[in-house]
């Protein structure tokens, strides 16, 4: 559990080759574990801009017999979203305006004038 949840942690700036690293004690065909760390790999792939490869193991994860139910749901859904051009640049987010400062621009009180504690 914990290298899949530290494969997670890293998914964004990790390499593939330290995921693999990372999750090789996962990968075993016979570990329950596997579809977990393939979903990381998988993931890893689509953040890389390999979105053909993404595409084909989100697939594989969604048609395999022993991955479990939620699992699949989610690759099935990221397969769909992949095929359908979701991996396009649509541009950015504006920026957040500026925080509101009340007292910007406000003008000091006079001189020897009572203040707030």
């Amino acid at each position: 559990m914990a290298r899949l949840r530290a494969g997670w942690a890293t998914a964004d700036t990790a390499t593939r080759a330290d995921l693999q690293t990372l999750l090789a004690p996962l990968e075993p065909q016979s570990s329950v574990w596997k579809p977990m760390a393939d979903e990381i790999l998988a993931y890893s792939d689509y953040r890389n801009h390999d979105v053909a490869k993404a595409t084909g193991e989100f697939d594989a994860l969604a048609n395999n017999p022993t991955t479990p139910g939620a699992l699949k749901s989610r690759a099935r859904a990221m397969a769909a979203f992949l095929k359908q051009g979701g991996d396009k640049n649509v541009g950015t987010v504006p920026p957040p305006a500026p925080a509101h400062t009340p007292l910007s621009g406000a003008v000091p009180p006079p001189a020897g004038a009572p203040t707030r504690p």
